[in-house]
């Protein structure tokens, strides 16, 4: 179950709720079509990586001893760019703002806030939601109110069973009036803890074993993993937000997540013009009737240039490129790896080729990228 669509998407800072009710006491019963899948998991964390919780980590005035939660270091993507994870106990996820150990990226220091929001109807409150924030250490705490930071993040809940997952992706500019982001109002507790996959129990990092057939426990025994991905794009952060046409002539392309080598490329190829008219020259009007009539329909990789470098000519702010990595075959995931850049190259010029072949373009790639080398021995005596 993917909720990507609809997301609430806020910003802080969150509201402590006085209206608290304990947790520790309450009893968790989940669904008895959960699979138990002892064995099924992921490796050890590293131990110089793993970030066990702070001696005494404070949560409402209650202290949470170090071992019943860990955030630790799942991959690192490339240095300004990585994904943390954090295992949290049920209990923990209540009406409080409960806050993860601090980690860095590329010098930077964030931490997840999570809390339970409930849903009310008129005077009825029918259900709770979960909140998962990114927030900016730097941001929240430092005295400087001109500091900020402009980040690409994806929040999400693990699953163990499947690749679907409840996920957030967004970009944002933390700063000290509004240092943290997420999602609020759309993961439900119930659909959480009665989905297999989500709830897991303590301490079993290296081999999850998921909860199952209806088990009564405490929610002190269970947990959830939430993930973070983060990707500081330092070259926007040091010239700030995009500036539209009006003010500069052009407009830029957003990241997805670590495609500033896709945007460097994309920009470099639509400003030769001679290839861009070629590229609005090519025969898409098929493609585009099928990708009309197909509610899922994923353009085809030369209609998808055509689309963006249209927006980059006459749309007035910055565009996306996520039709174009769609039809790459790029999943959300890919977005956030850092590809060849040499490779994603020749892969466009290819389809590029291919696609003028019997057209008045057809040589256009060769004229413009096509070069001979020549070897040859020369004898000094």
């Amino acid at each position: 179950m993917s909720t990507d669509q609809g997301m609430q998407h806020e910003s802080g800072p969150l509201q402590e709720d006085d209206a608290t009710a304990s947790q520790d006491t309450l009893q968790l019963e989940l669904s008895a079509d959960a699979e138990a899948l002892a064995g099924d998991g992921e490796e050890d964390p590293d131990p110089k990586t793993l970030a066990a919780a702070q001696t005494s980590t404070q949560s409402a005035g209650r202290t949470v001893a170090p071992d019943r939660e860990r955030l630790w270091l799942h991959e690192a993507l490339e240095p300004s760019a990585s994904t943390w994870r954090w295992c949290v106990p049920l209990d923990r996820v209540n009406r409080d703002i409960y806050r993860s150990p601090c980690f860095e990226v590329k010098g930077y220091r964030w931490r997840l806030l999570v809390a339970r929001h409930p849903i009310q109807h008129g005077y009825e409150i029918t259900n709770d939601t979960v909140g998962l924030f990114l927030e900016s250490v730097d941001s929240a705490e430092g005295a400087d109110d001109t500091f900020r930071i402009l980040a690409s993040y994806r929040l999400r809940v693990v699953n163990f069973v499947t690749d679907s997952t409840m996920q957030f992706q967004h970009e944002d500019i933390f700063r000290r009036s509004g240092s943290d982001w997420g999602v609020k109002h759309n993961w439900k507790w119930s659909e959480l803890v009665r989905t297999p996959g989500y709830v897991v129990y303590l301490n079993s990092y290296s081999k999850p074993r998921l909860w199952h057939n209806s088990t009564t426990v405490q929610l002190s025994e269970v947990a959830f993993h939430f993930e973070v991905s983060v990707y500081i794009d330092l070259h926007q952060f040091n010239y700030g937000p995009a500036l539209p046409r009006s003010e500069i002539g052009w407009v830029g392309l957003k990241n997805q997540g670590a495609t500033c080598y896709l945007n460097s490329l994309l920009q470099a190829l639509f400003h030769i013009s001679y290839l861009r008219d070629a590229v609005y020259q090519l025969p898409t009007e098929q493609e585009i009737l099928k990708s009309e009539s197909e509610p899922e329909g994923r353009a085809s990789l030369p209609l998808a240039l055509q689309r963006l470098f249209w927006q980059l000519q006459f749309c007035e702010d910055a565009r996306k490129t996520k039709e174009l990595t769609k039809a790459f075959g790029w999943s959300a995931e890919d977005a956030w790896r850092q590809q060849d850049i040499q490779e994603l190259n020749r892969l466009l010029c290819d389809t590029l080729e291919q696609k003028m072949k019997g057209t008045l373009q057809e040589q256009c790639i060769q004229k413009l990228f096509m070069g001979q080398t020549k070897l040859y021995v020369k004898c000094v005596n």
